[in-house]
């Protein structure tokens, strides 16, 4: 994960994954807390059309969730 930046398409498979693993619950479809900080991230770039941002103007909390997420697949047999 030494890339600078980090793309829109690149967070959005991670948040895919994430949801794959944990899919929205309850009446409301509340999201797992670390889809809930990728959506943030993922958000935003939308709203203000940026295609990639670099890490370094990344929350460190979301860049730690990214990395679990874009990396090898996450043991769920954990609770988290």
């Amino acid at each position: 994960m030494g890339a600078a930046f980090i793309t829109l398409d690149e967070l959005q498979a991670a948040l895919a994954r994430c949801m794959s693993c944990h899919p929205p619950e309850g009446a409301e479809r509340r999201l797992h807390k670390d889809a809930n900080r990728l959506a943030d991230l993922f958000g935003l770039m939308v709203y203000e059309r940026a295609g990639s941002v670099q890490r370094e103007h990344v929350a460190p909390d979301i860049l730690d969730i990214y990395s679990k997420w874009a990396g090898p697949m996450p043991d769920t047999t954990k609770n988290t």
